[in-house]
């Protein structure tokens, strides 16, 4: 671990853990393959690292795939991740 990173307090790392775990359920908007989109978180996940919701959503076309989940995620030593995009509705 770099020793220039910020680290959150470990109040701070719970307190992000009740904020993610509580969206569980929630309609969200996020942006994936770089289109903003609408859908419902259904799980949290965590690790020694960090922080991740599943979010099922609307289709997003990308390359000729279509992908209806993603898994934002954050890094529980400084909250940084693409769970910022993340925005309940």
């Amino acid at each position: 671990m770099s020793k220039f990173l910020d680290h959150l307090s470990e109040e701070a790392v719970q307190a992000n853990r009740a904020k993610y775990h509580a969206m569980v359920g929630k309609a969200v908007t996020i942006i994936t393959t770089g289109k903003k989109v609408k859908g419902t978180v259904t799980a949290f996940k965590e690790d020694k690292h960090g922080f991740n919701l599943v979010i099922e959503h609307e289709a997003v076309n990308w390359g000729g795939d279509y992908y209806t989940k993603s898994e934002p995620f954050a890094r529980k030593c400084d909250d940084w991740g693409s769970l910022n995009n993340v925005e309940l509705i």
